[in-house]
């Protein structure tokens, strides 16, 4: 099951055309985002 924060960081990244950009807007780092957008990878 996905969750809800995940798809918030997705969304954020779209958004933001821009991981960094959608790291800052969100309060975490980008190798932080970065990870999170890997596990929703898999």
């Amino acid at each position: 099951m996905i969750e809800t924060r995940l798809l918030q960081y997705f969304l954020a990244i779209a958004e933001e055309q821009s991981i960094t950009r959608a790291a800052n807007y969100l309060h975490i780092t980008q190798p932080a985002l970065s990870r999170q957008m890997m596990d929703l990878e898999e």
